[in-house]
């Protein structure tokens, strides 16, 4: 069996101990990239981003939108690690792409060509 890595709610500030999920911006079976952003999280104040921890393939998701979790929920998983991930996002890209996805995806915003 694979590892996984859980997708969980940090600690969001303040005497704040739950929220609510308002929409998964990525689907199970989709390449994700560590730190981008996977589910939009509601609190009585703010709406905030809960980010990837890890790249790979968003393996399975514990809490729908409209779900009240709180902090240290476990709402998915990520099966890191992915290559089909990497290929997916940036095909036959150089290989230093295609070993540090986020810095490719730095270099991609800045408009650094190959």
């Amino acid at each position: 069996m694979v590892d996984t890595v859980g997708v969980v709610v940090p600690e969001l500030g303040g005497s704040i101990t739950q929220a609510r999920i308002r929409r998964w911006l990525k689907q199970v079976g989709e390449p994700v990239l560590a730190a981008e952003p996977l589910v939009e999280l509601d609190t009585d104040t703010v709406t905030l981003q809960l980010r990837a921890p890890s790249v790979g393939t968003l393996s399975a998701v514990s809490a729908r939108p409209g779900d009240t979790v709180s902090v240290g929920t476990e709402v998915g998983k990520i099966t890191p690690g992915s290559s089909h991930a990497k290929w997916v996002i940036y095909g036959n890209e150089p290989s230093w792409r295609n070993e540090f996805p986020l810095l490719s995806q730095i270099a991609t915003w800045l408009g650094w060509k190959r």
